[in-house]
């Protein structure tokens, strides 16, 4: 076990990020904050200018006491704090991690996220994307709930590793049905993140924030189901307002994928190939290409790719220019391409 001070535990109870990053910032601390801000008191941060804290989170912060954690704390602005999260402005202050860390910094990791009721179309594009992302090497980041969650992390966890990040501390597990879950993915080299202190147990105020821990963990997002009122689509707009690629499924009218039209509106982009998708999420061709990027390999002429892609030559050689430009394909003497990777 491992012991976090009162001022870092109460800084997580009261969702202090934003506090914390603005007395950083008037205070001109670089390297560790832990270590800079040994000794202070929340009436310092409170006190400084740019610093918001509202009274409730004021006290919260004030009453609290050190707290244990069952393996590891990264603390904000220290070394091993995921360099992602440390973007947001208002990243936890304190991660509380289960399992391999290093897992939380991979060079790629993507968010699958999706409602709870799912249907078996986006369950299963949940899966063939988070194992294609596995496969792939990159990490896959969710949030362990029932539906698209679990079916992600489960797809990911056979070929590779997955980060789970709960909305309640490291010593519960919500749903119980997934503890078994939990287990595997630990097993497989995986990690569980909090941004609360263990004994924080779930409630209806604990699970919003951490819709935007698992897009600021992410390098990209992709929204397998989500109907208009969802935590996916939470996700997907924290995601697009933070300048970080989403994709969202847009399944059958009618079938719980009207927050996937959503975001597409507001500025995500549309799923149409798993294995596409896959290779722009990763930079890599999977064992399992796409009939077109296969016949692509195999010297297909450009007006033949367009007619299997059902577009335009032009739209067809943009996106054979894309795949170039990110190593995914190579061009070779007469007109040929082949694999990047």
């Amino acid at each position: 076990m491992v012991e976090v001070p009162s001022f870092w535990a109460g800084a997580c109870l009261a969702d202090a990020g934003d506090a914390l990053a603005a007395f950083v910032e008037a205070r001109g601390i670089t390297g560790s904050w832990k270590e800079a801000l040994q000794g202070c008191s929340v009436g310092e941060v409170a006190a400084t200018p740019g610093v918001r804290l509202s009274a409730r989170q004021r006290a919260r912060w004030a009453e609290a006491t050190p707290c244990l954690t069952v393996q590891e704390a990264l603390y904000r602005g220290s070394p091993g704090y995921p360099v992602r999260l440390a973007r947001v402005r208002d990243a936890p202050p304190v991660l509380f991690v289960q399992g391999a860390s290093e897992a939380l910094s991979a060079p790629c990791s993507v968010a699958v996220v999706g409602t709870r009721a799912c249907s078996p179309y986006g369950a299963g594009i949940a899966q063939r994307i988070a194992h294609g992302v596995a496969r792939s090497d990159g990490v896959v980041v969710s949030g362990l709930a029932r539906g698209i969650d679990a079916h992600a992390h489960r797809a990911a966890a056979r070929v590779g590793r997955t980060v789970a990040v709960l909305g309640h501390g490291l010593g519960f597990m919500s749903p119980r049905s997934n503890e078994g879950l939990r287990r595997e993915l630990l097993a497989g080299g995986g990690a569980v993140v909090s941004s609360w202190p263990d004994t924080v147990p779930p409630a209806r105020h604990t699970f919003p924030r951490r819709n935007r821990w698992i897009a600021g963990l992410s390098d990209a997002v992709v929204v397998a189901q989500a109907g208009l009122r969802s935590g996916a689509g939470i996700t997907g707009r924290d995601a697009l307002g933070l300048g970080i690629d989403v994709w969202a499924v847009q399944g059958p009218l009618g079938e719980g994928f009207e927050g996937c039209a959503a975001l597409v509106n507001q500025g995500a982009r549309a799923v149409h190939d798993v294995e596409e998708v896959v290779i722009e999420l990763t930079g890599r061709v999977p064992t399992r290409v796409s009939a077109w990027l296969e016949a692509l390999l195999h010297g297909a002429s450009i007006d033949r790719l367009a007619r299997m892609r059902g577009v335009s030559v032009a739209a067809t050689l943009t996106e054979l220019g894309r795949l170039e430009a990110d190593g995914v394909v190579v061009r070779l003497p007469g007109g040929r391409y082949g694999p990047g990777m």
